[in-house]
């Protein structure tokens, strides 16, 4: 790779990775102009055309990204089927939680950007879940507790898990700003009532 493919490679991600950021800051991706974007990158607005068409397809680029930490979802969701203790339940939500600390940016757009702000975004993202929830069906289906579920009820199932996981991961992003010992508090607080949601879930389709 010659140096200024490099160097374009790197202004586009930059681009990205402050769409994420002013994302956050402005609350939905639609009150994100062109202009701010390349200002907080130190880019003249004529040169974002070099990486991307329009917005939009900036817009696209962050969900394919974002998306990602979907499947960050299923080695956590692995370990507690794996190992079927309480002790396993809840370090898989601590790998979660790890996860959407270390992503954080990307989690609000996922879970923000999901159903509402830019109607396009939505309507992308809102593939990627059915994706992935398409994936999420088919690992399951691997272990016996869920390999006989008629396929509505699999299907309901991945559904709330997802839901479930977006709740957990918009909470637990809220207390960012916390003060330190309240926000140890208010995340141990919701771990465990995490554990005991997807102890009562599992419980339930598995008798279904």
């Amino acid at each position: 790779m010659s140096l200024r493919q490099k160097r374009k490679l790197e202004s586009r991600q930059l681009l990205i990775d402050a769409g994420f950021t002013l994302r956050q800051q402005k609350q939905s991706f639609s009150n994100i102009s062109l202009r701010e974007l390349t200002r907080e990158v130190g880019l003249a607005p004529t040169a974002f055309y070099r990486h991307f068409k329009d917005m939009s397809e900036l817009g696209a680029e962050m969900v394919q990204e974002a998306s990602n930490c979907l499947h960050q979802l299923i080695p956590a969701i692995r370990t507690g089927l794996q190992h079927h203790t309480g002790s396993a339940s809840q370090q898989s939500l601590a790998v979660f939680f790890l996860q959407v600390d270390a992503n954080k940016e990307r989690w609000e757009f996922l879970i923000g950007e999901r159903w509402g702000g830019n109607a396009f975004v939505s309507m992308l993202l809102r593939r990627e879940f059915e994706v992935f929830e398409q994936q999420l069906k088919l690992f399951l289906a691997e272990f016996d507790e869920f390999a006989n579920l008629k396929g509505d009820v699999l299907s309901g199932f991945v559904d709330l898990l997802v839901n479930l996981f977006c709740a957990w991961g918009i909470t637990w992003l809220s207390q960012v700003n916390l003060e330190e010992e309240l926000q140890t508090q208010k995340r141990l607080e919701l771990m465990q009532k995490a554990g005991r949601q997807i102890k009562l879930l599992f419980k339930g389709v598995t008798h279904c």
